[in-house]
């Protein structure tokens, strides 16, 4: 197990860096200056993309279900779910066609 976390701006052109120790105690990070607040709902959508991810690589269901199901899952708050719907995995989801589907409406 390792004894340091690793942790990088996500602001896009910040180069600001951190590393703690597995406590999170502090122990060292880059020269530049950072002062952006904290954005915990960031996390929360991050978090919940890489279960969708997950999720998308180990089943089968349809990726709207697994989406969905995340979303109810993780309880995400109102200023969450703004980030995530305008994320690329709600894009993403809107622009799978799922062949059963497909071959459905052709059929009938």
């Amino acid at each position: 197990m390792p004894n340091k976390k690793y942790w990088v701006c996500t602001i896009n052109g910040c180069g600001v860096y951190a590393h703690t120790d597995i406590n999170p105690d502090y122990l060292s990070s880059g020269t530049t200056d950072h002062g952006y607040p904290a954005n915990p709902e960031l996390i929360q959508v991050q978090k919940t993309r890489e279960q969708i991810k997950q999720r998308a690589r180990n089943e089968v269901a349809p990726t709207g279900k697994k989406y969905d199901e995340e979303i109810t899952k993780n309880v995400l708050n109102s200023v969450a779910v703004g980030y995530l719907d305008s994320v690329s995995v709600n894009h993403d989801r809107h622009n799978i066609i799922c062949l059963a589907d497909l071959i459905h409406e052709i059929l009938f």
